[in-house]
Parts: structure tokens; sequence; C-alpha cells
């Protein structure tokens, strides 16, 4: 220091050299921080921020923790018609941050724009946009909610604004999206991204609807009518066949549906329409004028009306007064839809037969098609036309099955009378869902081609209203319980057609079934079922999971109880959720010796026994026809395991959810130690959901032996003790 003392110049430079590096430390520092904060508003939350905010709840764990892929999620909760099971998708989408409220909240948010969209985007941007664009399909698959499809562009449109048209290009997505942008009001969007659909490769006429749909006169007042039926008509002209035009008048643009004038087809065999009706409206005298507005003039018309009383009489003999081809038949009592089509199959006289149903519109030219190529299938093809589906104000609906808007129609199909009548008999005497297992069965006996379409024009416009017995019982990737057993169970015996076990002919009435079919598709829909014992649970689980379930349903078989299953795969769990009863069980529905149950099947059950609870944590927008004695469920792992932090179900979820389904409290039956000590500790509805019952002791683990509950259903009671 003394040195430095002696050398002020020495010492004067030292200080001037700390002070700018402590200047120089200062203003690095500063831009550190500086770009800390931007980091901070425009980075993605850090996940560890995240993890601290993660909800609670097992569907939230299983978003971030569980191996099914956001693309499995998406098909089951699609074919499980699930809402709340969203969270479990929307918990993977936003690392556990959000739940489905959430989500629709936030994109309702980022559609408002400023500082709305401000507060939601980081979260939106943080995500994938693989997973946003699952979600978005989810949203328009389900279509269960009312914001759904507004949801679906609202996420397709903010992902194709970053990553273009390459998600979208050629794929079913991007139908999805221009759909979505269409019933959305956003007509313009779809005619600036109608590339996104492949016409070259699917039907082109698909494509005229995408734009008549983006220029629907009757959603938009500024579109003008005549451009938007141009558009429709592309579609006939480039067919040949006669253009729509709108009859003057105040009514729905439906209603108003004609054409141009057509030559009359005179000659050629007769062919009969039967035409099932119910109720008969101004909608039914469209389709029974189109029907006699055919170009092909040699038909027999046969209305067969289903026990709709009041008026509906007098309002068809009016038609066959005005017409000598139409033939009225009242049936008294209201049996279905195919009961009525057997009735009028019964009395016809024509070489070939159709079916026209009774809110339909048919195009003028159907009939001429069908039966100029009908007559050339020496080997008995079957020839049919497609179909599309349209509202009151001609905005058509997007199918997705074999085409976007226009699609084949089983119903449209052009039989030889004879042929049937040798080799098949009748159709099945059911309410709905019958025309498929007509064709298939034909396919089976007669000629395996599918059916021939005569052209790539909708020829038939079919009414989309709350009357339409399908309207419900289809969505994309999903069909209704009931259908599916009721596919599975003509798929059944239709192998026993192929093998020789059957003929595959059905007589008109049926005084006993062929197959089973579900309580709701019968002729008498008021029937119901009542049970000894329902088993729920998975059975097309191969894992060895089920095996309880199996055991206590060999125990009641061997006491002579009248059995129901009822197929009810968990979201979380199922391996492949398409699998369900084995060829053995679908014999033993087939025989009468248990009874397929689906939730939407009105049955009394005296107990109910579910098998998965994780099978409860969601519920499913159905409506249950279920009334049980008591509920046990049987629980093979807890609810919550402390050691590795796995949250598989809410006990309070379940139980609501099952509840919901069988209409009575829950009681429980833990399977192990482990998952009695958790219930005990929970206060969760076991033994009982009173909270008057003290709970048990804990059970000594040396001498807790799941098998002991299975022995129980060996007695005389066939219900689990509490």
């Amino acid at each position: 220091m003394a040195a430095y003392a002696r050398n002020p110049l020495l010492l004067g430079f030292l200080v001037v050299a700390f002070i700018a590096a402590l200047l120089l430390a200062a203003m690095r520092l500063d831009r550190l921080l500086r770009s800390a904060r931007r980091a901070v508003k425009s980075a993605p939350v850090h996940r560890r921020h995240l993890d601290a905010q993660k909800r609670p709840g097992a569907l939230a764990w299983w978003g971030r923790k569980s191996m099914i892929s956001n693309a499995r999620l998406v098909q089951r909760l699609t074919k499980l018609r699930s809402v709340d099971g969203r969270d479990a998708l929307v918990s993977s989408v936003t690392s556990g941050r959000w739940s489905w409220a959430d989500m629709a909240t936030g994109l309702e948010m980022y559609r408002i724009g400023g500082k709305s969209r401000e507060r939601v985007q980081p979260i939106l941007n943080s995500a994938r946009r693989s997973a946003l664009l699952q979600l978005a399909d989810l949203c328009y698959r389900q279509n269960i909610l009312k914001d759904d499809i507004l949801n679906a562009s609202t996420l397709y449109t903010f992902v194709y604004q970053r990553l273009g048209a390459e998600p979208f290009q050629n794929k079913r997505r991007g139908e999805f999206f221009l759909d979505s942008l269409a019933r959305t009001g956003q007509g313009a969007e779809v005619i600036r991204l109608q590339g996104l659909y492949d016409s070259a490769e699917m039907n082109a006429n698909d494509l005229h609807l995408y734009r008549a749909n983006a220029a629907n006169p009757f959603k938009d007042d500024s579109a003008d009518v005549d451009a938007w039926l141009r558009e429709i008509n592309a579609m006939y002209e480039n067919a040949g066949l006669a253009r729509l035009t709108l009859a003057e008048g105040p009514e729905p643009a439906f209603l108003r549906l004609t054409t141009e004038a057509v030559l009359p087809v005179t000659g050629g065999p007769l062919v009969t329409v039967i035409m099932p009706v119910y109720r008969p409206d101004e909608f039914t005298d469209l389709a029974i004028s189109s029907a006699i507005k055919q170009s092909y003039r040699n038909l027999e018309i046969i209305i067969v009306d289903d026990g709709s009383g009041g008026d509906a009489a007098d309002r068809l003999n009016k038609w066959a007064a005005e017409d000598s081809r139409i033939k009225v038949v009242l049936n008294e009592q209201n049996s279905g839809a195919y009961t009525s089509r057997n009735i009028g199959y019964s009395m016809a006289g024509g070489e070939f037969l159709t079916i026209f149903d009774g809110d339909d519109w048919q195009h003028p030219q159907k009939i001429e098609r069908l039966v100029r190529a009908a007559e050339k299938q020496a080997d008995r093809r079957l020839v049919s036309a497609p179909w599309t589906r349209a509202d009151e104000d001609l905005f058509f609906h997007y199918r997705g099955w074999r085409g976007a808007f226009i699609t084949p129609a089983h119903v449209s199909a052009m039989f030889h009378v004879g042929t049937i009548r040798e080799r098949l008999g009748h159709w099945d005497s059911v309410r709905k869902a019958a025309d498929t297992e007509f064709i298939l069965r034909y396919q089976a006996l007669v000629q395996s081609e599918e059916p021939l379409e005569v052209t790539e024009a909708p020829l038939t416009l079919s009414l989309v209203s709350s009357s339409n017995l399908s309207i419900d019982d289809f969505r994309l990737g999903y069909r209704s319980p009931d259908r599916v057993a009721y596919r599975d169970s003509y798929e059944h015996w239709h192998k026993k057609i192929e093998s020789g076990q059957h003929s595959g002919h059905l007589p008109f009435p049926q005084t006993k079934r062929a197959f089973p079919a579900p309580l709701r598709f019968l002729p008498d829909a008021q029937q119901s079922l009542e049970l000894d014992i329902l088993f729920v649970g998975d059975f097309g689980d191969e894992s060895g999971a089920s095996q309880l379930m199996f055991d206590h349903l060999k125990s009641a078989q061997e006491q002579g109880l009248r059995i129901g299953l009822m197929h009810f795969p968990s979201l979380l769990h199922a391996d492949a959720i398409d699998k369900s009863y084995s060829a053995e069980l679908l014999e033993d529905f087939a025989e009468g010796r248990l009874h397929r149950v689906e939730v939407t099947d009105r049955v009394s059950s005296e107990v109910v026994n579910i098998y998965d609870p994780t099978a409860f944590q969601y519920s499913r927008e159905l409506r249950s026809g279920h009334q049980a004695g008591e509920v046990e469920i049987w629980a093979s792992e807890p609810p919550y395991i402390h050691e590795s932090d796995e949250h598989k179900y809410d006990v309070g979820a379940v139980e609501r959810n099952a509840m919901a389904v069988f209409g009575v409290p829950v009681h429980w039956t833990p399977l192990d130690p482990a998952t009695e000590q958790v219930f005990l500790k929970t206060r969760y509805g076991w033994p009982t959901v009173s909270d008057e019952n003290e709970a048990p002791e804990p059970a000594d683990t040396d001498e807790f032996e799941p098998e002991e509950f299975a022995h129980e259903l060996t007695g005389s009671n066939p219900s689990p003790s509490r």
C-alpha cells in the first residue's frame, strides 16, 4: 500500500479500473434481468411453475401420467360419448394446468380478442400443435355441447395460422375444418381454404356442397340464391339429371324442392314403392309428391301408416284419391318402420321394389335410373343411389362415411321381389337399423358385391330433424350402444347362415326372433327386463383383471339366476375399446341363457355388481333406463396410491356417476388391504354411503383373502355382504 501511496497515478488508475468494472457488471446484470423479463412475458410458463398449479383429480392425473396416447384418448372419448372425460385430454394438452371447462373459457376469451386473448394465448402457445388438433377433432366428432363446433373451428384456425395447410391437406381433418367454418358462419373462409378438400381423390360433388353451404342464402342474407343453386346443380348437370329449382312461397326451402320438367318413361316392369309413415305432416306430403312425380310411371305406391291416429288417415287418403297408383294401409298399433315395410312388402305386386322414407325428397329420375341398372344385373347384384342429408334450409350435413356429404344409402336399394321372397323372406321386424342387416343378409345369400351406385349425384335428400330415427344414434366414430348390440347380434346370426345352421329366411309376422335385439328396437317398445343380477365390467379384457367378474358370473349361472351382462369399458384401462363379448357369450345371448344389457335399456336388477371403478370415473351422455335394488363396487385397486402418487379414480365421482345410471347409492367392497386402508382413511362410502354407519376395524393383513368375496356368491343370496 505504501508503494501505491507514493505513486498517485497508479492508485488513480486502479480506482478508475475498479469503478469501470463495477459499471460493466451492473450493465451486464441489467441486460440479463431485462432479457429474463422478456422471456417470462413471451415464453411458455416454466414446467416447475406449471407443476405447482396442476389440478387435482384422477382424470387430470391420467392426462399427465398415463401411457394412453392423445389419439387413442380421442377415439375412446368419442366411442364412449363422454364430455367430462375431456379433462384427461385437456390436462395432457396443457401439462395439467387446465380442465375442459378452463379450455372452453379460454377459447371464448381467445375469440373475444384484445387483452382477453393475451391472457390465454401463452397457454395455447405452449401446447403442442398436434395435441390442439386432436382436441379440435374430438369437439367436432362428438358435437355434444352447444359450442363444440365453434370451439373446433377456433382450434383449427389457431393451428392453421401457425402451421399452414400441412396438418389438414388431403386429410379428414381438412374436411372437419371446412365444415366447422361453414357451420359457424365463416363462408368466405371456406371458399378461401377449399383446397384442403381433395376433390380429385374424393367425390368432386362434395366440394360443390361445401361451396353451397358457404353461400347458403337462408343462413346468410347477403348470399345470392341463384349462385347457390348453380353450385348445387353442377352435380346434377354433370350426371345428366334434371336441375333442382325452388317453388315460390314462404315455406322452408326443403318444402319448396322441385326440378325442371322431366320426360316420362312409360312401360317397363312394375315397381313397388313402399313408404312407411308416422304422424304425417307437410314433409310427408313432399315425400309422396316426389314419389308420384317420378319420371318412371309404372309404379304402385303403398303407404303404410304406423298407428298415427288423429287425422292421418284423411291426409293420406286425399293422396290416394288424387293418384290411383297409391294404396293406403292403416296399421292400428304403432310397431315401427320395419313392421310397416313388411306389411307393404306382403302386398307388393311389382317385379322390383324400393323404399321411400316418409320425410325424404326423391329426385324425379331416381327410379328411372335404378330400373335401368337393375335390369342389367343378370346375377341380381343390388343397385342403389347415393343420398345426402340437409336441414329445412337445405344446409347440407357432413356425414364422413365414404364421402363428406354424399354417401351410399342402403334404404335406396332396389330389390328383385321374387328373389328376396324366395331367399330372404322379410326384413327383421324391429323399429330401426334393419336396412344394413337386410343388405348384408342379401350379400350372404344372393350376391356378395356391394350395391352398384347408379350415379355420384345424390338422388335422395333426407331431412335432418328431431324425428329422424338415427339422428342421435350416430356421430363420427360413434354408434349408440343399442345399435352396436344389434349389429353384434345379427352378425353372429349371419355366421350361422354362412355355416348352414340357419336358412336366413325370416317370416312375417315373427312368432320367435331369430336373434336377440335391444328392447327399444322391438315392436313393443314398452317392454322391460327384470334381472336377479347384472354384471357390469369390461368383457373384452384379456389381461386377467376381470377374472373375479367371470368367477362371480359362473357362480350365478350355477344358481340358475336371471343374469344380465353390461359391457362398460374404462376410458383408462381398456386395451382395445372395440373388443366386447366373446363368441361364446354371444351364443349365450342368442340362446337366452344370458341377457345383453345396454345403458339405454329399460331394466330393473335386484343386484348390480361393478368390477372396475375407473369405468365410472367419467359420465356418458346417454339416458339410462336402469333401476337397481342395490349396487356393489368391487375395488381391486385403491383410488390413490401414496407410494407412487397415482390417482386412479375419485370415489365421489364414481359414486355419483354410478348412481346416475342405476338410481341408488353404491356400496364398496375393497379386495385387498391397501385398498381397504385408503377407504377407511377417506371415509368415502364404505361400507355404506350413509354417514350414520361406523367404519369397521381394518382387516388383518394375514387373513385378508380376496377369494372370500367371490365365495359369497355361492350361497343362496346373490348379493355380496357388506
